[in-house]
């Protein structure tokens, strides 16, 4: 049998984080999130959607984009896909650096196996 998951609610809100080069202009970030949410057919206006700084983080600050949109499981999945879509566009062509959770480590001399290198027997 299917199940349908029914809210009491005709809309919901929902939260999307973005993570921020903590060197971006954070007021300047939070506008152009915002206006990108509010463009987006399925963000309803009332209330408005918004764009929180929400922690920081080594290099970054997180960045909380709240929203509300239909209540049915389909309705909020597919806001929140054209929310991301939308933000990631506006942020790309306004230069809205985002930030990076990938942290490079080196060491030196290489580690044995690194790389397919096989440690030396001598």
């Amino acid at each position: 049998d299917v199940v349908t998951v029914q809210t009491g609610y005709a809309k919901v809100r929902t939260s999307v984080t973005f993570d921020l080069d903590d060197r971006a202009d954070f007021q300047r970030a939070c506008e152009i999130a915002a206006t990108a949410m509010a463009a987006v057919s399925a963000v309803v206006s009332d209330p408005p959607p918004q764009a929180l700084l929400k922690d920081t983080g080594s290099g970054t600050i997180a960045l909380e984009l709240r929203f509300w949109s239909g209540a049915r499981q389909l309705e909020t999945r597919e806001a929140r896909h054209a929310v991301i879509a939308a933000v990631l566009t506006a942020f790309a062509d306004n230069g809205v650096a985002t930030g990076a959770d990938l942290h490079y480590v080196q060491s030196r001399p290489p580690l044995p196996g690194a790389h397919g290198d096989e440690p030396s027997s001598s």
